[in-house]
């Protein structure tokens, strides 16, 4: 398994430079075609495409929202946890 882009110590309660996240990725399997420019742009290395379709790791997910501002078929948004 590939080692993390980020800081390992952040989790889905980290700060994001104005305000606390408490939110994790998810991904419309019926939007996502697995370009995979989610997972180009994911810090902590949360997000892989894996037969051709996005998938979250919620273990490593800081809820940053990069994946979904990015997502061109906006197949990915953040859910409150």
């Amino acid at each position: 398994m590939p080692t993390s882009r980020g800081n390992e110590n952040l989790n889905a309660e980290t700060f994001t430079g104005t305000q606390l996240v408490n939110a994790r990725a998810y991904v419309d399997v019926e939007r996502c075609v697995g370009c995979g420019i989610c997972e180009n742009v994911c810090r902590t290395g949360a997000i892989r495409v894996i037969d051709g379709v996005a998938q979250v790791d919620i273990k490593r997910c800081i809820g940053c929202g990069d994946c979904a501002n990015v997502c061109p078929r906006n197949a990915i948004s953040l859910k409150s946890i």
